[in-house]
Protein backbone atom coordinates (compact mmCIF):
# COMPACT_ATOMS: atom_id res chain seq x y z
CA UNK A 1 0.00 0.00 0.00
CA UNK A 2 2.50 2.67 0.78
CA UNK A 3 4.28 2.17 -2.98
CA UNK A 4 0.57 2.64 -4.75
CA UNK A 5 -0.18 5.70 -2.28
CA UNK A 6 3.26 7.26 -3.06
CA UNK A 7 2.11 6.81 -6.44
CA UNK A 8 -0.80 8.26 -6.58
CA UNK A 9 0.78 11.72 -5.52
CA UNK A 10 2.84 11.59 -8.22
CA UNK A 11 1.63 14.35 -10.82
CA UNK A 12 -0.22 12.96 -14.34
CA UNK A 13 -0.56 15.71 -17.09
CA UNK A 14 -0.67 15.33 -20.80
CA UNK A 15 3.49 15.13 -22.36
CA UNK A 16 4.79 14.33 -25.72
CA UNK A 17 7.03 11.24 -25.79
CA UNK A 18 9.21 10.27 -28.78
CA UNK A 19 6.67 12.12 -30.78
CA UNK A 20 3.02 10.52 -29.27
CA UNK A 21 0.99 12.28 -26.28
CA UNK A 22 0.53 10.60 -23.18
CA UNK A 23 -1.23 11.46 -20.27
CA UNK A 24 -4.51 11.67 -18.51
CA UNK A 25 -6.42 13.47 -21.06
CA UNK A 26 -4.22 12.60 -24.50
CA UNK A 27 -6.65 10.68 -26.57
CA UNK A 28 -5.13 10.31 -29.91
CA UNK A 29 -6.91 12.25 -32.75
CA UNK A 30 -8.96 9.88 -34.87
CA UNK A 31 -9.05 11.82 -38.01
CA UNK A 32 -11.68 11.36 -40.74
CA UNK A 33 -11.95 7.20 -40.57
CA UNK A 34 -15.05 7.28 -39.08
CA UNK A 35 -18.30 9.54 -39.95
CA UNK A 36 -20.70 10.12 -37.03
CA UNK A 37 -22.94 7.42 -36.61
CA UNK A 38 -20.70 4.98 -38.58
CA UNK A 39 -19.18 2.75 -36.33
CA UNK A 40 -19.80 -0.76 -35.40
CA UNK A 41 -19.03 -3.39 -33.50
CA UNK A 42 -17.85 -6.63 -35.61
CA UNK A 43 -15.93 -9.78 -34.90
CA UNK A 44 -12.00 -9.50 -34.69
CA UNK A 45 -11.28 -11.75 -37.10
CA UNK A 46 -12.57 -9.42 -39.96
CA UNK A 47 -9.42 -7.56 -39.27
CA UNK A 48 -7.52 -10.64 -40.20
CA UNK A 49 -5.35 -10.01 -43.15
CA UNK A 50 -5.60 -6.10 -42.02
CA UNK A 51 -2.88 -3.78 -40.23
CA UNK A 52 -5.32 -4.02 -37.53
CA UNK A 53 -5.22 -7.48 -37.32
CA UNK A 54 -4.59 -9.04 -33.50
CA UNK A 55 -1.85 -11.63 -33.32
CA UNK A 56 -2.89 -15.53 -33.81
CA UNK A 57 -0.42 -16.18 -30.57
CA UNK A 58 1.00 -14.01 -27.56
CA UNK A 59 4.16 -14.45 -25.78
CA UNK A 60 2.79 -14.08 -22.44
CA UNK A 61 1.12 -17.67 -20.35
CA UNK A 62 -2.50 -16.08 -20.81
CA UNK A 63 -6.05 -16.75 -21.62
CA UNK A 64 -7.66 -14.12 -24.74
CA UNK A 65 -10.62 -13.25 -22.83
CA UNK A 66 -12.60 -10.30 -24.67
CA UNK A 67 -11.42 -9.55 -28.30
CA UNK A 68 -13.83 -6.90 -30.25
CA UNK A 69 -13.11 -4.59 -33.62
CA UNK A 70 -14.88 -1.88 -34.96
CA UNK A 71 -15.79 -1.50 -38.34
CA UNK A 72 -16.44 2.07 -40.37
CA UNK A 73 -17.86 1.89 -43.52
CA UNK A 74 -15.68 -0.97 -45.07
CA UNK A 75 -12.99 -0.37 -42.88
CA UNK A 76 -11.72 -1.77 -39.49
CA UNK A 77 -10.76 0.91 -37.59
CA UNK A 78 -9.82 -0.68 -34.32
CA UNK A 79 -9.70 -3.83 -32.74
CA UNK A 80 -8.47 -4.78 -29.52
CA UNK A 81 -8.44 -8.17 -27.16
CA UNK A 82 -7.43 -8.88 -23.37
CA UNK A 83 -5.58 -11.66 -22.33
CA UNK A 84 -5.86 -13.04 -19.05
CA UNK A 85 -2.91 -14.26 -17.27
CA UNK A 86 -3.93 -16.70 -14.40
CA UNK A 87 -1.66 -17.03 -11.22
CA UNK A 88 0.06 -20.56 -10.38
CA UNK A 89 -2.42 -22.88 -8.46
CA UNK A 90 -0.22 -22.65 -5.96
CA UNK A 91 0.53 -18.81 -5.70
CA UNK A 92 -1.12 -18.11 -2.30
CA UNK A 93 0.31 -20.84 -0.89
CA UNK A 94 4.19 -20.12 -2.08
CA UNK A 95 3.52 -16.46 -0.86
CA UNK A 96 1.78 -17.87 2.57
CA UNK A 97 5.02 -20.52 2.88
CA UNK A 98 7.32 -17.30 2.50
CA UNK A 99 8.15 -16.58 -1.47
CA UNK A 100 7.42 -12.37 -2.68
CA UNK A 101 4.72 -11.86 -4.75
CA UNK A 102 7.44 -11.19 -7.31
CA UNK A 103 8.92 -14.72 -7.50
CA UNK A 104 5.49 -16.30 -8.02
CA UNK A 105 3.53 -16.82 -10.89
CA UNK A 106 0.68 -13.85 -9.56
CA UNK A 107 -1.06 -13.54 -12.94
CA UNK A 108 -2.09 -9.91 -14.77
CA UNK A 109 -3.90 -9.00 -17.63
CA UNK A 110 -2.84 -7.34 -20.96
CA UNK A 111 -4.97 -5.15 -23.20
CA UNK A 112 -4.07 -4.71 -27.04
CA UNK A 113 -5.74 -2.12 -28.85
CA UNK A 114 -4.84 -1.50 -32.58
CA UNK A 115 -5.90 1.65 -34.15
CA UNK A 116 -6.45 3.93 -37.05
CA UNK A 117 -5.67 7.52 -36.20
CA UNK A 118 -4.32 10.53 -37.73
CA UNK A 119 -2.17 11.31 -34.64
CA UNK A 120 -1.17 8.92 -31.53
CA UNK A 121 -2.11 9.76 -28.36
CA UNK A 122 -2.94 7.44 -25.22
CA UNK A 123 -4.74 8.39 -21.73
CA UNK A 124 -3.42 6.75 -19.21
CA UNK A 125 -3.15 7.26 -15.23
CA UNK A 126 0.77 6.39 -15.53
CA UNK A 127 2.70 8.88 -13.58
CA UNK A 128 4.29 11.44 -15.98
CA UNK A 129 7.64 10.53 -14.13
CA UNK A 130 6.74 6.61 -15.51
CA UNK A 131 7.40 7.90 -19.12
CA UNK A 132 10.21 7.39 -21.25
CA UNK A 133 11.30 7.22 -24.97
CA UNK A 134 11.27 3.63 -26.03
CA UNK A 135 11.74 1.44 -29.55
CA UNK A 136 9.43 -0.98 -30.76
CA UNK A 137 9.83 -3.50 -33.97
CA UNK A 138 12.36 -0.04 -35.04
CA UNK A 139 9.50 2.51 -34.41
CA UNK A 140 8.53 5.13 -32.03
CA UNK A 141 7.19 4.02 -28.72
CA UNK A 142 6.43 5.92 -25.70
CA UNK A 143 6.75 3.42 -22.50
CA UNK A 144 4.95 3.74 -19.23
CA UNK A 145 6.83 1.72 -16.52
CA UNK A 146 5.01 -0.33 -13.82
CA UNK A 147 5.04 1.31 -9.96
CA UNK A 148 7.53 -1.11 -8.81
CA UNK A 149 9.92 -3.29 -10.24
CA UNK A 150 8.89 -2.65 -13.28
CA UNK A 151 6.12 -5.30 -13.04
CA UNK A 152 3.56 -4.30 -9.85
CA UNK A 153 0.40 -1.91 -11.22
CA UNK A 154 -0.38 -0.53 -14.06
CA UNK A 155 2.01 0.03 -17.22
CA UNK A 156 1.79 0.63 -21.32
CA UNK A 157 3.52 0.92 -24.02
CA UNK A 158 2.42 3.01 -26.74
CA UNK A 159 4.04 2.31 -30.39
CA UNK A 160 3.34 4.72 -33.69
CA UNK A 161 3.66 3.60 -36.99
CA UNK A 162 3.41 7.01 -38.95
CA UNK A 163 3.50 5.26 -42.84
CA UNK A 164 0.26 3.01 -41.74
CA UNK A 165 -1.16 5.52 -39.53
CA UNK A 166 -1.26 2.95 -37.00
CA UNK A 167 -1.25 3.04 -33.11
CA UNK A 168 -1.02 -0.15 -31.31
CA UNK A 169 -1.18 0.57 -27.59
CA UNK A 170 -0.68 -2.46 -24.80
CA UNK A 171 -1.76 -1.73 -21.53
CA UNK A 172 -0.19 -4.17 -18.79
CA UNK A 173 -1.62 -4.86 -14.83
CA UNK A 174 0.84 -6.79 -13.07
CA UNK A 175 3.47 -7.99 -15.72
CA UNK A 176 6.99 -7.45 -16.05
CA UNK A 177 7.92 -4.87 -18.74
CA UNK A 178 9.56 -7.17 -21.14
CA UNK A 179 6.51 -9.08 -21.20
CA UNK A 180 4.77 -5.63 -22.30
CA UNK A 181 7.18 -4.77 -25.26
CA UNK A 182 7.03 -8.85 -26.38
CA UNK A 183 3.73 -8.43 -26.82
CA UNK A 184 3.92 -4.90 -28.34
CA UNK A 185 6.45 -6.84 -30.90
CA UNK A 186 3.97 -9.21 -31.66
CA UNK A 187 1.87 -7.11 -32.05
CA UNK A 188 3.34 -5.00 -34.78
CA UNK A 189 4.06 -8.56 -36.98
Amino acid sequence: MPYIEADRALPRYDQVINGIRVGPTAYPDLGEWCAHGQAQWVDPGEAAGTPLALPERYPVKGVPAHARAVRCGGTIVSSEVTIEILPAPNARAEMAAGKSWFEVEHGGQVVILKQLVAAPGFASQVAAERWEPATVNGLPAALGRAILRDEFGESAVVVWDERRSLQVAVRGTDIHVDDLLAVAREALR
